[in-house]
């Protein structure tokens, strides 16, 4: 009986440790986001601050009539500041989003709504390649007829699109096998 309750019990323990390193991993990455994200925060404060600075000095001399270039200059500068520093927390806020929901850069492709043969996936068959000019690149045996987006090549059929997008690459999207850009979406379409 004893036995029995370690072979069950083992897996468990072995998984729930996996767990552990994984929520332990995630919760650094936010900390990491969070603390990136604080710091773009007090930069964006201050280069608002400095902003606000440049316009009441270049109300003061405007008056005056004196350097009015540069103290122009010196805003647009800082004004671009403002704006970079600004993009770059909202990237760091995507991050620290996506780090919290669990997706990541696959992720977006799996979620994405094909345009699938009618009938769907499971009833799709092939047609056969009249020639190799029409023949899919990756199998060679049926007509290409699936459309990749962003790159809009038609080089596959539907089956070795399918199976294309489902591989693992390490910048974690699936590429067109053509241009290698990186594949969005895929669209059937009927070739006559």
């Amino acid at each position: 009986m004893v036995v029995l309750e370690t072979c069950v019990a083992l897996p468990i323990v072995a998984v729930l440790a996996s767990l552990t390193k994984k929520v332990v991993a995630l919760r650094e990455t936010i900390d990491t986001h969070e603390a990136t994200i604080q710091l773009q925060e007090q930069t964006l404060t201050t280069l608002r601050q400095q902003v606000e600075t440049s316009r009441i000095e270049n109300n003061g001399t405007s008056s005056s009539g004196g350097g009015t270039t540069s103290t122009v200059a010196g805003t647009a500068v800082v004004i671009g500041a403002v704006a970079l520093a600004g993009v770059g927390l909202a990237a760091n806020v995507y991050l620290l989003f996506a780090s919290r929901s669990g997706t990541d850069r696959r992720g977006s492709i799996a979620t994405l709504s094909d345009v699938e043969p009618p009938g769907g996936s499971r009833t799709y068959t092939g047609r056969p390649a009249a020639g190799d000019a029409d023949a899919c690149i990756v199998c060679f045996a049926n007509q290409r007829d699936t459309l990749t987006l962003p790159c809009r090549h038609l080089a596959m059929c539907w089956t070795c699109a399918k199976r294309v997008t489902s591989m693992t690459t390490p910048s974690g999207a699936a590429s067109c096998p053509t241009c290698r850009a990186p594949i969005e979406q895929l669209t059937f379409t009927y070739v006559s």
